[in-house]
């Protein structure tokens, strides 16, 4: 059985599009099979004109090439298909509960153990989105291993998820 995890961020521009080429690469060079690892946004048609690409060219430094991405709202489809849904902030978990029954689960909380978002907007980068782009990258490259061990270890959660989406009782839409 493969098993699908879903990254989601507001825009599918930086944080779930860095987690999700940095986890395919984590596999491919740990040799394992069986996951399929993908990403989109709540508000994936937003301007991101002004964004910075920084994230872009730091994955590059590690060798992942991400310049192929296209962004991609999320879907009831994309929902449905995927066993472990992963979000960064809690303006995507505010989403999920006011528009559907489900179960997702905070980057944060899987890399140090407690609720805490993972935002852009940073005081602390005020004026630098290079800078802030940046560290975002580095900083969910740098969880990934860690990341990928808390979902290996969680096998109740992932039956849980399997479970429910398998009779597709978790990700009825209630608008």
């Amino acid at each position: 059985m493969i098993m699908k995890i879903l990254f989601i961020c507001t825009d599918n521009y930086c944080r779930s599009v860095t987690a999700e080429y940095c986890l395919r690469d984590y596999l491919v060079k740990n040799n394992i099979k069986g996951v399929e690892v993908s990403s989109a946004g709540i508000d994936a048609n937003s301007d991101t004109t002004g964004y910075s690409f920084a994230h872009f060219e730091e994955m590059k430094k590690w060798g992942i090439d991400a310049t192929g991405h296209h962004r991609r709202q999320v879907t009831e489809e994309l929902l449905k298909d995927a066993d472990f849904v992963i979000i960064f902030d809690f303006k995507q978990k505010d989403f999920f509960d006011k528009y559907f029954i489900n179960k997702v689960i905070l980057f944060n909380e899987l890399y140090l153990g407690e609720e805490k978002a993972l935002n852009f907007k940073s005081p602390e980068f005020l004026g630098r989105p290079d800078e802030e782009a940046t560290f975002v990258a580095r900083y969910i490259h740098d969880a990934i291993p860690k990341v990928w061990s808390k979902i290996l270890s969680d096998e109740e959660k992932i039956k849980k998820f399997q479970h429910h989406n398998h009779t597709g009782g978790i990700w009825t839409q209630v608008r």
